[in-house]
């Protein structure tokens, strides 16, 4: 994580260096998952899971078609089995991702671009249940991806930005320990993406936000 959080503040640097127009902006979701069960006149709640992510964002313009910049990913899981002696699970993930982003096509309100990223993350969980309280495997990932993106000009401040994860590219190294740190596993993937799960474990296979140009 220190060389992510190096990576980020080297990156950022090269924007007031280069007299380049800063920008911020990110993006938020949140859902709640939950419902009952009728049968026999007898209602049964079923297990309620609310999951929030939120993104901030800061980068830097250095023409009209290259910029740099950085986001942090932050992702909190509530699980809930809503029992009569209820199961509690509790997941936080946090990531940076340095980037550098080149707009192919662009016209006055719409873009496409191309990102290349370098993305750090790392994820814990715990269950709790009965006054007990048992530590969940920590995950920490790393790897690089290029992901395609869509942007349009509200105004000549205000972008709207729609990355494309599932269509991306990437390569991707994963150490896994469990609760009580007695065993580790590591795995490597890599490939193209072709489906609905973001494989940064951010936003989703479609990440939507903006930012604001300065």
């Amino acid at each position: 994580m220190k060389k992510a959080i190096f990576a980020v503040i080297a990156m950022l640097a090269i924007g007031p260096m280069a007299k380049a127009q800063l920008y911020v902006g990110g993006s938020i979701g949140v859902n709640t998952q939950a419902g009952k069960e009728t049968e026999e006149n007898e209602t049964e709640k079923l297990p309620q899971t609310t999951n929030l992510n939120i993104s901030p964002e800061v980068g830097f313009f250095l023409s009209d078609q290259f910029a740099v910049g950085a986001y942090i990913n932050t992702a909190f899981s509530f699980g809930n089995t809503r029992a009569t002696d209820p199961i509690k699970t509790r997941s936080t993930q946090f990531g940076i991702t340095p980037y550098a982003r080149y707009y192919a096509i662009q016209s006055d309100k719409f873009g496409v671009f191309l990102e290349g990223q370098v993305f750090f993350s790392h994820q814990s969980s715990k269950t709790i249940g009965g006054g007990v309280t048992v530590d969940g495997p920590k995950t920490n990932s790393f790897g690089v991806a290029i992901v395609p993106g869509l942007a349009y000009s509200l105004t000549d401040n205000i972008q709207l930005q729609m990355r494309l994860n599932v269509l991306g590219a990437h390569f991707t190294h994963t150490s896994t320990t469990s609760g009580d740190g007695k065993e580790t596993t590591a795995n490597n993937s890599c490939g193209l993406n072709i489906s609905t799960q973001n494989v940064l474990g951010s936003l989703g296979g479609i990440q939507v936000g903006f930012i604001y140009k300065f």
